[in-house]
């Protein structure tokens, strides 16, 4: 009987917590949506979404400035070269 009344004891304190909080955001809820409404409605007006159109930036220079990043495919073209002129030479022999 003692482990039933301690099981009882603790769900009647979850559930004692779980309706105040409840109560609590509802009271929160109505303050917001009926005596705060006036100053979240004029907040909501002011703040938005401003549509802009930007241009993308194409190919390796950007208004006269030099990019000194390039792709690395362009650092080992000398070694692919090479490769290259490798295997013709040992096709050609």
């Amino acid at each position: 009987m003692r482990v039933k009344n301690d099981i009882l004891l603790r769900v009647r304190i979850t559930y004692l917590a779980v309706a105040l909080f409840t109560i609590a955001a509802v009271y929160r809820l109505v303050i917001i949506q009926y005596v705060e409404s006036k100053q979240w409605r004029g907040l909501g007006q002011t703040n938005g979404l401003k549509v802009m159109k930007i241009n993308a930036t194409r190919g390796i220079y950007m208004r006269m400035t030099v990019v000194y990043w390039l792709p690395r495919y362009r650092s080992i073209r000398w070694l692919l070269i090479l490769r290259w002129r490798l295997m013709i030479y040992l096709i050609a022999k």
